[in-house]
């Protein structure tokens, strides 16, 4: 089978100051105003845009590139790996992806191989099989990507595969890392206490730097920076509309109103 792949945007022979790891999402919101600021700032930063990532930057002035984009991407049996994976998780989950086919056979294709490269064949296969996509840790390929691009640092967020598997391969470079946490750290602090995983965490508040200093990370490795995700609540138009739906639903300001939001968590 042969696809026709869109023209690369991996970036080749290019001093990268910062290079930012994200999903899309909650983690690319955390990421854009400090990217943003680090160009304003005449810094040459670049984004690997994981999973939705890529869609949310391709009209943006950001540069980016995403696992399509990967020299390894462009490889025919790889390639082929990736429609095979692709359609055996469609049928296993039942549903289409959001993400672009283009995007998921790259991410597939390339996470398996990496799978291969660290366990073998047969276990990568039994692996696979048992937990899907979520068995991903893509150590080799970050590895390759870094020592190919050299950037100054690496600031990534939190999410257990392509993220950390992105901080643990700058310990291993020797590059400086940090890692941005975008909520309270429960899920990631098996990780986030180890002392050589990122030279810098940045936290949303003093409780979770205090839970991470309780599991042994040192005290000077966290810095307490908020979420930018969440500075919009503090915009003066969502005030005016929040005053706006208390009058409607007639909750006066003698009132405690509170705001139970809620989703589905693995």
């Amino acid at each position: 089978m042969i696809i026709n792949k869109s023209p690369s945007l991996f970036p080749i022979n290019q001093k990268i100051d910062f290079l930012f790891v994200t999903y899309g999402g909650g983690h690319l919101k955390v990421v854009l105003p400090v990217a943003k600021q680090l160009i304003d700032d005449g810094y040459s930063i670049y984004i690997f845009a994981l999973t939705t990532a890529a869609e949310s930057l391709k009209d943006s002035n950001i540069p980016f590139f995403s696992y399509k984009d990967l020299p390894e991407a462009y490889e025919q049996k790889n390639i082929e790996l990736g429609v095979k994976l692709a359609k055996e998780l469609e049928i296993r989950n039942n549903k289409k992806n959001v993400v672009s086919f283009e995007e998921t056979i790259s991410y597939l294709g390339l996470n398996y191989i990496d799978l291969v490269e660290s366990f073998g064949k047969i276990k990568a296969q039994t692996d696979w099989l048992s937990e899907g996509r979520q068995i991903f840790y893509p150590i080799n390929l970050m590895t390759k990507v870094f020592k190919t691009l050299n950037p100054s640092m690496v600031i990534s967020t939190n999410s257990p595969r392509s993220e950390k598997a992105a901080i643990d391969a700058c310990f291993n470079l020797n590059i400086k890392s940090a890692c941005i946490i975008d909520l309270f750290a429960l899920q990631e602090n098996a990780w986030l206490r180890n002392k050589n995983f990122a030279n810098k965490l940045f936290v949303l508040n003093d409780r979770v730097k205090e839970s991470l200093v309780n599991l042994g990370r040192p005290s000077e490795d966290i810095i307490v920076s908020g979420n930018p995700a969440f500075d919009s609540l503090y915009d003066e138009e969502h005030l005016i509309n929040g005053e706006e739906i208390k009058k409607y639903m007639g909750l006066g300001d003698g009132n405690i109103n509170i705001l139970y939001a809620s989703t589905a968590e693995p």
